[in-house]
C-alpha cells in the first residue's frame, strides 16, 4: 500500500500528531510544514497576509539564530531552503501585501552575514541565491515606490545596502538602481559619490598606500554611471584614482563602452599605448568591438592575420568559423602540416579539433601520449566530448586514462567517485576495441594500476574493484 493511501485512512487527530511530533526534529522539515500551513491559511481565507508573515519572519529569524556549520556538502541544500523561501515571499506575500514582501525580501537579504560567517560555499550555492534576493528586492521596491512613492527613503536604504557589503551579496544593487531612483536622484548620487572620492584623495598623505575611502566612492559612481548608461561618469570612476589607466581597467572601461554601443569612445581606448604590453586581451576587445559592429570583413582580415602571426587555438577558433570552405580546406592543410613534430601538443591537439580532423588528433594522442599527463581535466573533459561523438575510441581510452592517474596521483580522496567513473569508462570501451596499437591494452594498463594504487583502498571500493589480484 503506498504512502498516501495510509496517510488517507488517517483520522484527522492522528495526523495532527504525527506533525506535531515531527516539528521541531529538522529545521527543514519545519519550514515545510510552516510553509503548507501559511499557504493553506492563505488560500482559505484570502482576507489577511499576517500569518504568512508571521511564519516568514518566525523562518527567517530560525536561520538568524541557527549557529551550525554549514559545509561544502551541505551548501546546496541550504541554498534550496532559502531559494524556497524566498520564492514564497515573491509569490504568495507580495501578492497579499507589497510592503511585507518588499520587508521580507530586506530581512532575508540581512542574513547574509550571518550565514555566510558559518558557510562554506565555495560553489557559490548560497551567494547565487542572495544575488537573485537583491534582484527580488529591487523590483519589488520598484513596484512599490510606483504606488506608494514616499512610503521609503529610497536612495538611503539602497546606499545602506552599498555601503554595508562585505561579502559582495549586494554588488549589483546600485547599479540596477534605476528601476527604483529616478535619473535626479542618481546624478545627486554621483556628485556625492565623486565629492567624497576626491575629499579622500585630498586628505590622504601618503598616495602609495590603497585609499579605501576613494576606492569604494569610486566603486559607487562608477556603479551609478552603470545605472545611467553615462561613459563619461563611467570612465571618471576610473580616472579620479587611477589617471594613468592599466590594461585591466581600461579593459573595464572599453567593455562598458561596447555595451552602450559608442565606437567611436571605444576606439579611443583601444588605441592607447599600455596595450602594446598584452596583444592577445587588445586582440578580444578589438575584435568584439569588430563584431558589434557588424564589419565581418574587417574582424576576417585581422583574425587571419593573427593566425598567421601566432598559429594557435585562441586564434584559430574565430577565423575559422568566419572562413569560407574554401578557406577553410587551405586552413585545415595548414594546421595538419604544422602539426608535424609541433612542440607543444595539446594546442596542436586543440587546432586539429577545432578543423575537424580528428583523425590526425587521435594519431598524435597515441604516439606522444605521455606529454598529456599534466594536462588540466577541463581539457581532457571538453576533448573526450569531440572524440567520442567521432567514434575515435582510442583518443577516449588515452583522455580516460590520463583523468584517472591524475586523481590517483594526487590522492585526492574527494574525487575518486570521478575516478571510478573514468574507470569503468575504460571498462566498458575495452568491449569496442580489437585492438590496443601502441598504448596497453585494458588488463595490462589495469594490473600497473594496482600495483601503483593498491593501496587507494578507497578508491577501489568506489570502483567496486579488488585493488589487488
Amino acid at each position: 500500500m503506498s504512502m498516501d493511501k495510509q496517510l488517507n485512512k488517517l483520522k484527522k487527530a492522528a495526523l495532527v500528531d504525527l506533525i506535531g511530533d515531527l516539528y521541531g526534529i529538522d529545521d527543514e522539515i519545519d519550514a515545510m510544514i510552516d510553509r503548507k500551513i501559511s499557504v493553506t491559511q492563505n488560500s482559505e481565507t484570502q482576507t489577511s497576509s499576517s500569518a504568512l508573515n508571521n511564519t516568514v519572519k518566525s523562518q527567517l529569524k530560525r536561520i538568524k539564530k541557527e549557529r551550525t556549520f554549514i559545509d561544502c556538502n551541505r551548501s546546496g541544500q541550504f541554498s534550496d531552503h532559502l531559494d524556497r523561501l524566498l520564492v514564497d515571499i515573491d509569490t504568495v506575500l507580495r501578492k497579499q501585501n507589497l510592503k511585507q514582501a518588499l520587508q521580507a525580501t530586506e530581512e532575508f537579504l540581512w542574513l547574509s552575514e550571518s550565514v555566510f560567517e558559518r558557510s562554506d560555499d565555495s560553489n557559490g550555492d548560497i551567494g547565487g541565491v542572495f544575488m537573485v534576493a537583491v534582484e527580488q528586492w529591487l523590483d519589488i521596491a520598484a513596484e512599490l515606490r510606483s504606488e506608494l512613492n514616499d512610503s521609503e527613503k529610497w536612495v538611503e536604504k539602497i546606499l545602506t545596502f552599498f555601503n554595508q557589503n562585505d561579502y559582495g551579496c549586494f554588488d549589483n544593487i546600485l547599479c540596477n538602481s534605476r528601476q527604483v531612483l529616478a535619473e535626479a536622484e542618481l546624478r545627486q548620487l554621483a556628485w556625492r559619490f565623486e565629492n567624497e572620492a576626491r575629499k579622500a584623495l585630498k586628505n590622504s598623505n601618503n598616495t602609495n598606500i590603497y585609499n579605501h575611502e576613494a576606492a569604494h566612492a569610486c566603486i559607487g559612481l562608477g556603479s551609478v554611471a552603470e545605472a545611467l548608461g553615462d561613459i563619461e561618469l563611467f570612465e571618471k570612476a576610473t580616472l579620479i584614482t587611477s589617471p594613468n589607466p592599466n590594461i585591466l581597467e581600461i579593459e573595464e572601461i572599453v567593455t562598458f563602452i561596447l555595451s552602450i554601443g559608442d565606437f567611436t569612445r571605444a576606439e579611443y581606448w583601444l588605441a592607447q599605448p599600455q596595450w602594446e604590453c598584452d596583444p592577445p586581451r587588445y586582440r578580444r576587445l578589438r575584435n568584439k568591438l569588430l563584431e558589434i559592429k557588424g564589419d565581418k570583413k574587417a574582424l576576417k582580415v585581422f583574425l587571419r592575420d593573427d593566425f598567421a602571426a601566432e598559429p594557435s587555438e585562441t586564434t584559430l577558433a574565430p577565423y575559422w568559423h568566419l572562413a569560407t570552405q574554401t578557406e577553410q580546406k587551405h586552413i585545415r592543410q595548414r594546421v595538419t602540416q604544422f602539426s608535424e613534430g609541433a612542440k607543444n601538443l595539446p594546442d596542436v591537439i586543440a587546432m586539429l579539433l577545432v578543423v575537424d580532423n580528428l583523425k590526425q588528433a587521435e594519431a598524435l594522442i597515441l604516439t606522444r601520449t605521455s606529454e598529456l599527463e599534466t594536462l588540466h581535466y577541463g581539457k581532457l573533459l571538453a576533448w573526450l566530448k569531440q572524440f567520442d561523438s567521432a567514434g575515435k575510441t582510442l583518443a577516449c581510452v588515452v583522455c580516460y586514462r590520463c583523468l584517472l592517474n591524475d586523481v590517483l596521483n594526487r590522492g585526492y580522496t574527494k574525487a575518486y567517485h570521478h575516478g571510478a567513473r573514468y574507470f569503468h569508462q575504460l571498462l566498458k570501451l575495452d568491449k569496442k576495441i580489437a585492438t590496443y596499437k601502441t598504448l596497453d591494452n585494458a588488463q595490462s594498463f589495469i594490473q600497473k594500476l594496482q600495483t601503483q594504487h593498491w593501496r587507494k583502498r578507497s578508491f577501489w571500493i568506489e570502483a567496486n574493484y579488488p585493488n589487488k589480484e
